[in-house]
This record gives structure tokens, sequence and C-alpha cells, in this order.
């Protein structure tokens, strides 16, 4: 069974009583519970009577809100040509949407190419800098080269002066001997006639032991002169 309730004023805060034949007829009626004290509701209609169009200043009818029926009529329509207005941005909207998405999917490749471009120049790049390292090393080899033949060529040039000057050593001393190999020539016959009055000498020296060696045949004293003789005889010869 229903019984009395009581429940708390929204707008006021006071309590009121919820008989148990209200609850009755909001049950039947399906309604929600009350919100608002019996106090707080009549003064509420009350000024919901002396309610005007905020638009014309026509009076309100109760189920009317701050409008009239034609000024609510003619917000509905202002509302939807302001909506349709709204729609129609909205389609050009998604329209530029559409367009710049295509635009960005084109620039989007474009910057793929160009991606691929890079990397094809970055390859490239890193084979040239390859190949710039490899001639580097070699003009390195060509420039040690270079600067060993430089070395040796320097080398050869003093050599090659050297040996100019031992040239013009020797020129000077054949030209030297050419004055002098009369005198040596003449100094070679002299000793060769020298030599062949030596022979002579000791032969006829030797043929004087020998007789001496006949007349005196045991001493031993011209022996050894004479073998001593014959030693400087062979020598000259």
């Amino acid at each position: 069974m229903l019984e009395d309730k009581n429940l708390i004023c929204r707008q006021c805060g006071k309590e009121f009583v919820f008989t148990k034949g209200e609850q009755d007829f909001y049950q039947r009626k399906e309604l929600h519970p009350p919100s608002h004290c019996p106090e707080c509701r009549t003064a509420k209609q009350s000024q919901r009577q002396n309610l005007t169009c905020s638009q014309c200043k026509t009076p309100l009818e109760k189920d009317d809100s701050i409008y009239c029926t034609a000024c609510l009529a003619s917000a509905h329509l202002e509302s939807e040509l302001e909506i349709r207005q709204k729609q129609k941005a909205i389609d050009d909207t998604q329209a530029k949407l559409k367009n710049i998405e295509a635009r960005k999917e084109r620039i989007e490749e474009s910057l793929n190419e160009v991606q691929t471009k890079l990397q094809d120049s970055e390859s490239r790049k890193i084979e040239l800098e390859g190949s710039l390292n490899q001639k580097e090393q070699l003009l390195t080899e060509l420039e040690k080269s270079l600067s060993l033949k430089e070395q040796l060529v320097a080398e050869l040039e003093n050599q090659i002066r050297s040996v100019s000057e031992e040239l013009k050593k020797v020129n000077q001393f054949q030209a030297d001997l050419q004055w002098v190999h009369p005198s040596i020539d003449e100094i070679n016959k002299r000793l060769q006639s020298l030599e062949r009055g030596q022979e002579k000498i000791n032969h006829r020296m030797l043929q004087l032991v020998e007789r001496m060696h006949e007349l005196y045949n045991n001493s031993g004293m011209f022996e050894t002169f004479k073998r001593a003789l014959r030693g400087n005889i062979s020598e000259r010869t």
C-alpha cells in the first residue's frame, strides 16, 4: 500500500509531502514524482500565464516556449536555412578536403620520387667518394713514386757530375801523359840499353868466374859467387 512521502523541493529546498493520492495519480498518468513543492509549482504556473513571445511580444500559451508558434516556425525555418548553409559549407569543406587529400597524395608520390632520387644520389655520392679515395691513394702513390724518381734523378745527376769530373781528370791526365810519353819511351830505351849492358857484364863475369873455377876448382867461395851471378842473370831475363 502507498504511504505519504516527504520530498525536497529543488527550487526552494523545503520539504513537502507527496501524498498517497498524488502518488496514485502520478502512477496512473505514468509521470515522474514532482521535483518542486506545491507553492513553487503554483508560482511557476502563474509566471507562465504572464509570459509573452520574446520576438513579437504575443502572449504565450501554456505549451509554448519563449517564442510563439509563428516566431517558432520562423526560427525553425531560419535554423533549417542555417543548417543547410552549414551543410553546404561542410560539403564544400569536404570537397576541399578531398582535393587537399588528392594533392597530398600527389605530393607524397612526388616526395617518394624525390626520396628515391636522393637515395640514388646518395649511393652515387658514396660510389664517387670511394672512387675519389682510390684516386687520392693512387695520387699519393704516384707522388711518392715521383719523389723517389726525383731522388734517383738527383743521385744520377750527382753521379754524372762525379763521372764528368773524373772524365775531366782522366782527360787531363791523358793530356799530361802525352807530354810524358816521349820521356818515358826514352827512359825505357835507356833502361833496355842498361839491361843489355848489365847482361853483357854479367856474362863476362860468369866467364871470368868459370875460368877462375877451373883454376880453383876446390874453392867453395867461387861456387857461391857463381850461383849468385846466375840468379841475378835469370832475374834480369
